[in-house]
């Protein structure tokens, strides 16, 4: 299985972008029933991801399969982008540390969270949303 770097990227993202949500949004839909189990929370993501992360590598050709030839300016642009969006996404990553990342205060009662106002979040309701438009549409 030999892909060119712009279809290993590609894979790459539609393998691993949609554990965040099969994660966030039943904690986000049901947060008592998750601080309940506590950490058996992190179960989830792996039970309904795996099969999916198989199926898209099975049929990755499908996945593959359309491709669009832009201007060498756009595909400059695009980089430029994806960079952009991989930076802002370290610097969030590195501002709410790993108990923030992994959703911790969300499923741990005992375990508080804080609120981050620095950084990208001083200047975007969202940094995470921003940085994967960004990615997305590089």
């Amino acid at each position: 299985m030999k892909l060119p770097l712009t279809d290993l990227i590609a894979l790459a993202a539609i393998i691993v972008w949609p554990v965040i949500p099969l994660f966030w949004i039943p904690v986000h839909c049901l947060p008592r029933f998750f601080r309940r189990i506590g950490l058996f929370t992190y179960l989830l993501p792996v039970l309904t991801w795996l099969p999916l992360a198989y199926g898209i590598i099975l049929y990755r050709h499908f996945f593959l399969s359309g491709t669009i030839q832009m201007p060498a300016v756009v595909n400059g642009a695009g980089w430029v982008l994806i960079t952009a969006g991989l930076a802002l996404q370290l610097w969030r990553l590195l501002l709410l540390r790993l108990p923030g990342i992994m959703g911790m205060p969300e499923i741990m009662s005992r375990m508080q969270g804080r609120m981050v106002t620095s950084g990208p979040f001083g200047k975007v309701r969202h940094p995470t949303y921003l940085s994967h438009t960004m990615m997305f549409l590089g």
